[in-house]
């Protein structure tokens, strides 16, 4: 297989595995904070401000409010968070009523 067809496959991949990873949080499965704390893999990528938005009730603006809090931009990469920002955003969740399942 060439390079790029590689590049292709590994891209559709992680674009799935976001997309589940979405729907899960969504439908009850995992919670953000799940995901936080565990980060498989191929969340790395994933923007936090996407990851936090997937859940139920949570649109730009509160979560917008949540990232100001903290600070952290809400471009942010999950494999680019420190461990004092990722217990931070843990923290501010929890305070929001979000729970580890």
């Amino acid at each position: 297989m060439s390079q790029h067809m590689e590049a292709l496959a590994k891209a559709n991949y992680i674009r799935l595995a976001h997309a589940e990873i979405k729907r899960e949080i969504r439908d009850g499965t995992i919670s953000a904070i799940d995901v936080l704390l565990g980060e498989p893999y191929v969340c790395g990528s994933m923007d936090l401000m996407e990851l936090i938005q997937s859940q139920s009730r949570w649109g730009p603006k509160r979560v917008r409010t949540l990232l100001s809090t903290v600070p952290i931009r809400e471009d942010k990469k999950l494999r680019t968070l420190t461990p004092r920002q990722r217990d931070a955003v843990v923290q501010r969740l929890q305070q929001n009523g979000v729970k580890e399942l």
